[in-house]
């Protein structure tokens, strides 16, 4: 029964799925690390140097984020594409 539930759905249904998840768990992580950083980590540093080291350690979890959101973007470009070529072939 499972196997014919799986050849039931759509080509690329499962890219589309994982990538809208990734996309949208990037966004959700972005917004709370900047409520992290207006609520507690720049009030509790408020002498705190803005050089260039400390901008590059908290960029890090943004280029993650980033990094996530791009791979979210193309595994549903995938799964366009999948479900294009199922269509017209």
């Amino acid at each position: 029964m499972n196997g014919q539930l799986e050849k039931s759905r759509k080509p690329g249904f499962n890219y589309i799925k994982w990538g809208l998840i990734l996309m949208g768990a990037s966004v959700v992580f972005f917004i709370l690390g900047l409520l992290y950083l207006n609520l507690f980590y720049i009030p509790a540093h408020q002498g705190a140097s803005q050089d260039l080291p400390a901008i590059l350690v908290l960029s890090n979890p943004i280029m993650i984020e980033i990094i996530i959101f791009i791979l979210g973007a193309i595994l549903g470009i995938i799964g366009l594409f999948k479900r294009r070529s199922a269509k017209s072939g």
